[in-house]
């Protein structure tokens, strides 16, 4: 188990097992072995095994809470927000609403932000509102899919805030706390991408697993993840899948020619897609797209 310690005592809001409203001064994480009937329960004992008072803010995962852990900080402003997080990648919550109920094995996306602005009940839950549209948006550009659809998490995760009590009433993007809390955010999926590696990330935003690519590089997957994100985009808001095809297919001669044909091959089967070539481009359309290409391979989702 993890035990952060937040320094002082805080108000906390959030959907941990327990503990998701109040007053703490200490977070645990816990792993689930198997599956347990009173996840409640099961999150008390915890606490009380590590010597914590009753209700401490519990988030339960069955993922390797060492190996799944990212730590990460953010500021504006002078104001400082701190990530804690698990990252378990099983058990997508699609977009298209079509997850299914979380199993023994389902990974979680345990989430906690410390804000060092002091917050009052409704700039807590502002702050809530902040971190769970950045994990969502954040999720998807990072490549979370389902078959189908992208996914905003799995179905499972928990978020929980924690600020010192008084002040503030807003968090929102626009405020030094809130644009804290998405760099935060930002740099803890920034971590997640670099130690998952290329293949790995193009295994998640295509949904599929076991990639044959030995040549796999985090560059090349940044480059085909670029495309994928524009064609799932463009098939969630209606676009027409040769449109989404071809969109991959200015990825042709980037040095990711693989990457492109597994894309091109997964998206064709799933539309419908004939086996021709997509057509192809004029040059200062495809010179824009490898453009931003290039963008999205060092940024990173």
């Amino acid at each position: 188990m993890i035990i952060i310690d937040l320094g002082e005592e805080m108000r906390v809001l959030g959907t941990t097992v327990v503990g998701g409203r109040g007053i703490a001064r200490r977070v645990l994480m816990g792993r689930v072995l198997e599956y347990v009937d009173d996840f409640e329960r099961y999150a008390e004992s915890l606490a009380r095994d590590a010597g914590l008072p009753p209700g401490t803010p519990t988030f339960l995962t069955s993922a390797d809470l060492r190996a799944s852990y990212v730590r990460s900080r953010g500021e504006a402003d002078g104001v400082v927000a701190e990530v804690h997080a698990t990252f378990g990648l099983s058990g997508m919550a699609c977009l298209d609403g079509s997850g299914g109920s979380p199993a023994p094995e389902t990974g979680t996306v345990n989430i906690l932000v410390v804000v060092g602005q002091r917050l009052s009940a409704q700039g807590l839950l502002d702050a809530f509102r902040t971190a769970s549209e950045a994990k969502g948006a954040l999720s998807v550009l990072s490549g979370f899919s389902c078959r189908d659809s992208a996914a905003v998490g799995t179905v499972s995760d928990a978020t929980l805030i924690a600020a010192p009590r008084g002040g503030d009433a807003y968090s929102g993007p626009a405020t030094p706390s809130g644009r804290a809390i998405l760099r935060a955010m930002s740099s803890a999926f920034a971590e997640l991408a670099s130690r998952l590696g290329g293949r790995r990330r193009l295994e998640l935003a295509l949904g599929v697993s076991g990639l044959r690519y030995p040549g796999a590089s985090a560059e090349a997957a940044a480059r085909a993840l670029r495309c994928v994100e524009l064609a799932r985009s463009a098939s969630l808001l209606g676009g027409d899948p040769e449109e989404v095809a071809s969109l991959l297919s200015d990825l042709e001669g980037s040095g990711v020619r693989s990457f492109t044909d597994l894309a091109l091959r997964i998206l064709r089967t799933r539309h419908g897609i004939s086996d021709r070539g997509p057509p192809h481009h004029t040059s200062a359309r495809s010179s824009a797209m490898d453009s931003g290409n290039r963008r999205a391979a060092h940024s990173g989702p």
